[in-house]
């Protein structure tokens, strides 16, 4: 019997996530950050919380429009 393998990709958006909450985050890890600056530390939070599926508020710092 012939095995047949299947590649599916489940997108979920689990959470939203606010300015403020992206700067907090940003601020307490930016010792962990490849950055000095809170504004560059908060783009890197909020492409990270993307590419986890968490959606970046709109207005947020980082966000060019809708995921």
């Amino acid at each position: 019997m012939a095995r047949e393998t299947v590649s599916v990709t489940v997108t979920l958006e689990l959470e939203v996530i606010s300015r403020e909450q992206l700067r907090h985050i940003a601020i307490r890890k930016l010792p962990d950050l490849d950055t000095t600056g809170v504004a560059a530390a908060t783009r890197i939070v909020a492409g990270n919380a993307r590419s986890i599926g968490v959606r970046v508020e709109e207005g947020a710092v980082g966000n060019a429009g809708p995921s």
